[in-house]
């Protein structure tokens, strides 16, 4: 994914950023605020990077077998499942 420079706050605009959350937060809670969200960010990145190892080894543990070449699968038409569902059905 690539990111627009354009769409990036320049110099001047992360010091107006920055003075705001001063004003909101107070210089007291910002520590506190950057610890929260750090802590938040990893737990975010431990979640998927286990939702990937999750999905990456279910498909090396249970793979899916597929029948062979030697095994054939009986194939009727409609017609045929049709008439033997009737058969059934009037043997009853």
């Amino acid at each position: 994914m690539k990111i627009d420079a354009a769409l990036l706050p320049g110099g001047y605009e992360w010091i107006i950023i920055l003075v705001v959350v001063l004003i909101f937060f107070g210089p007291k809670k910002l520590p506190e605020l950057a610890r929260g969200l750090g802590k938040g960010l990893r737990e975010f990145r431990q979640a998927s990077d286990e939702m990937v190892d999750t999905i990456k080894n279910a498909d090396i543990e249970d793979p899916r077998e597929l029948p062979s070449g030697s095994e054939t699968i009986p194939v009727t038409s409609s017609k045929e499942a049709t008439e033997t569902v009737q058969n059934r059905t009037e043997s009853t």
